[in-house]
């Protein structure tokens, strides 16, 4: 997946410039990605495709208003092994302003207007409520850079990739 496109509502850039992907988005493509900051997701293979909530893979959608394609990645800040599983918002940086996110963070794959994250344990996945509850390590994720290190820093327009837990470990 690649990191796509700042939500020009959310971060003042000029609407016009941003809906059109021009110079705007050219500019953004170096900014680092914050936990929590809204984001959309872009099939690295075909960029036209972006992830849609809660369904999979659609053209990506330039209408205004439209919150389909819309996530954010809260960083679990303790860091550890539990995955944030049953720890407080406190422990999530969310406003996505203030903790860059690294290759290896720990993330909740979250949908801002829904207020639920994808919760992937089985051959479906199912929709839970943020912060995630205790039990569902199907949830958390490590965001990885790929080509990357551990530790590196991630920004707009890199591909990524995540692991995700197997019966509550990493």
């Amino acid at each position: 997946l690649q990191l796509g496109k700042l939500i020009p509502e959310r971060y003042g850039c000029d609407s016009a410039c941003c809906h059109e992907h021009d110079a705007c988005e050219a500019a953004a493509t170096r900014r680092e990605v914050f936990g929590g900051q809204v984001v959309t997701m872009l099939n690295s293979e075909d960029p036209s495709q972006a992830v849609e909530w809660p369904s999979g893979f659609r053209g990506v959608n330039t209408q205004d208003g439209v919150t389909s394609q819309e996530f954010s990645f809260p960083k679990y800040l303790p860091g550890g092994t539990s995955g944030g599983l049953g720890a407080p918002a406190s422990d999530w940086a969310t406003d996505g302003t203030s903790e860059p996110l690294r290759s290896g963070d720990t993330v909740a794959w979250y949908h801002p207007t829904a207020n639920k994250v994808y919760d992937c344990a089985g051959s479906t996945c199912s929709l839970q409520p943020f912060p995630l509850p205790n039990g569902h390590w199907g949830s958390p994720y490590r965001i990885y850079l790929l080509d990357g290190s551990a530790g590196d820093p991630i920004y707009f327009g890199d591909s990524v990739y995540f692991d995700r837990m197997v019966s509550g470990s990493y």
